[in-house]
């Protein structure tokens, strides 16, 4: 168990640091952040988005994955079922927010970090294309 426990505070760390290197990055190229760690009431359920961010005009809401290798590529570290709830809760986001009328989408940044050196960031647009 105590393995168990130090694993999930690394990746914990590490995706908070992931998190506010993407949020940087995406103010570098002219976003406006507008949320964090957004859930709603009702918790988990929904899901939750890590940036939500304004584009122009449009809303866009961003997922965030850090890695500390690139065994994968970044465009499969989002399965269908993180998809899902994040259709859902960006919905439920857009309603609470009044921006019905607004267009918006989904990003992903994907971040890998490598040991004495800058991260490598990919943004990927409109991942549900």
């Amino acid at each position: 168990m105590k393995h168990f426990f130090a694993k999930f505070a690394l990746s914990d760390a590490l995706g908070r640091r992931g998190e506010d290197q993407a949020e940087r990055f995406l103010r570098r190229i002219g976003y406006r952040i507008v949320g964090r760690n957004v859930t709603n009431p009702f918790g988990r359920r929904l899901g939750e988005i890590d940036i939500v961010a304004l584009d122009g005009d449009k809303v866009v809401f961003v997922e965030v994955k850090a890695r500390k290798s690139a065994d994968m590529p970044l465009g499969l570290a989002i399965r269908p079922e993180k998809l899902r709830r994040l259709a859902r809760i960006g919905e439920w986001y857009m309603k609470q927010a009044g921006w019905m009328d607004r267009k918006y989408r989904f990003d992903m940044v994907g971040i890998v970090e490598y040991p004495g050196k800058e991260p490598e960031i990919e943004h990927i647009k409109d991942i549900f294309l």
